[in-house]
């Protein structure tokens, strides 16, 4: 079911969820059924994904040129191809690593649950962070010091999200939550680079 209805009582739903609102069941289809709907929100994102790739090439530029640095701008081509692998891949991998983690966890009841929540999450971050933060750049209004400023501060407000998503839709302990995050972070940041750079 590819609708902006159905996606925007989605994202109604993991806002509601992130605001400790408790009606934030009544907006997200938590069976077997919204589990692979969820999936559908990486239409929605990958276009804009896309988007947000071809522009780091100048972007990137222009940090390492306000520092005295140079930067050998890619081809921005293989720049997009290159990380959009990376985030289709992460979006792939990522319901299959979780899926053993948290059956470790002995969390299985909450994982359909946690999956739809984590899909839904992604695609309203991209939406509220990634838009304006790309159109700001692009328009001058943010320099490549603030930018990279807001880099920092974005990468430690999705680990807190990540361990808030962990520990409040598995409903484990923190201490589990952080593991989650852990195993998250060597996907992303380490094993899924890795693997794209060497195909």
């Amino acid at each position: 079911m590819l609708s902006v209805a159905y996606a925007m009582i989605h994202l109604e739903g993991v806002s509601r969820f992130l605001l400790h609102r408790g009606s934030w069941q009544d907006c997200l289809d938590l069976t077997d059924r919204g589990f692979w709907l969820s999936f559908t929100a990486l239409i929605w994102a990958t276009p804009i994904q896309i988007w947000v790739l071809m522009s780091e090439p100048a972007i990137l530029a222009s940090v390492a040129e306000a520092q005295g640095q140079t930067y050998v701008t890619p081809d921005v081509g293989d720049y997009v191809f290159l990380g959009i692998s990376r985030y289709l891949l992460g979006w792939a991998l990522f319901p299959l690593v979780m899926y053993y983690l948290v059956k470790m966890l002995e969390a299985s009841e909450h994982y359909v649950p946690y999956i739809v929540i984590s899909n839904w999450m992604s695609l309203l971050l991209t939406i509220l962070i990634l838009v304006p933060q790309t159109v700001l750049v692009n328009a001058g209004l943010i320099g490549p010091g603030l930018w990279l400023l807001t880099e920092v501060a974005l990468f430690f407000f999705q680990i807190w999200l990540l361990w808030f998503i962990a520990r409040h839709a598995l409903q484990i302990a923190g201490s589990q939550a952080a593991a989650v995050v852990v195993v998250d972070l060597i996907l992303v940041l380490i094993l899924i680079p890795a693997f794209v750079d060497v195909f």
